[in-house]
């Protein structure tokens, strides 16, 4: 037979320990109260709970455990629902809605984690392209917003199916686009943007029982250790306005001609 004096600091830790865990669930240390929720459970199965006055005073603290582990729960849920809400937030802030692309702001955070581990060598630079389309505000002012939005969802369709898993595709905004051949061999990813431009300037956007052709020049600028984001940048984008120059040059040349 077990004492009272045994059974009363049994049950006065056991309605201790249910306090406890309730203090803890309130202050937020979750990983301490679901260990002192199953220590709490476990003691159900003891053979002192034979005990009927012991049972009768564990009753309240066991009502008060399952009140708190019922809150826990409900608290595991509701940190779960905000890390989704969290998660999905962060993904709009990243990505062009029209095209689905990451934006700029995504784009200059994947770069900037490439660069920072091509600094520390683990991995051996790369090429970053700058794409602007040529005919962009001719498309607007000629057939409407609307045509200008689906040669902007087609472009970024080809990115999308052109580039690899490790590469980076995004709009900056406007018509304008970057690609981050990553770890890549220069030479190599020069010759891809060869052939993505080729691709891009044939491209036709079929829109109201017309073929609207989409043309874009493109600029290129290798990274490698050391680099920063902007100076690549720069460096991509001046590249891609003397493509553009040079194609306006030709363009009114063999306008003339004709």
């Amino acid at each position: 037979m077990v004492s009272d004096a045994v059974i009363k600091g049994k049950a006065l830790n056991l309605n201790a320990d249910a306090f406890a865990a309730i203090h803890l669930l309130q202050s937020g240390d979750l990983n301490k109260a679901d260990a002192l929720h199953d220590r709490l459970n476990g003691l159900k199965t003891r053979q002192e709970m034979d005990e009927d006055s012991l049972r009768r005073i564990a009753t309240t603290a066991l009502d008060m455990l399952r009140e708190a582990h019922n809150a826990l729960e409900d608290a595991h849920l509701q940190m779960k629902a905000q890390r989704t809400r969290i998660e999905t937030l962060e993904s709009i802030a990243t990505t062009d809605e029209l095209t689905t692309l990451p934006n700029r702001r995504g784009f200059i955070e994947a770069f900037d984690r490439e660069l920072d581990r091509t600094t520390r060598g683990q991995t051996k630079g790369g090429l970053l392209l700058m794409i602007d389309l040529d005919n962009f505000k001719l498309i607007n002012d000629t057939y409407g917003h609307a045509a200008g939005d689906g040669a902007l969802r087609l472009v970024a369709e080809t990115l999308k199916t052109t580039i690899r898993r490790m590469d980076t595709a995004a709009r900056l905004g406007g018509d304008e686009f970057v690609i981050l051949f990553s770890n890549a061999d220069v030479m190599g990813a020069v010759d891809r943007a060869q052939q993505l431009a080729m691709r891009l300037n044939a491209l036709t956007l079929r829109w109201q029982g017309e073929k609207i052709p989409v043309r874009a020049s493109i600029g290129m600028r290798a990274y490698a250790a050391g680099d920063t984001v902007d100076a690549v940048l720069h460096g991509a984008d001046s590249s891609m306005y003397a493509v553009k120059a040079k194609r306006a040059a030709r363009a009114k040349a063999e306008k003339v001609r004709a």
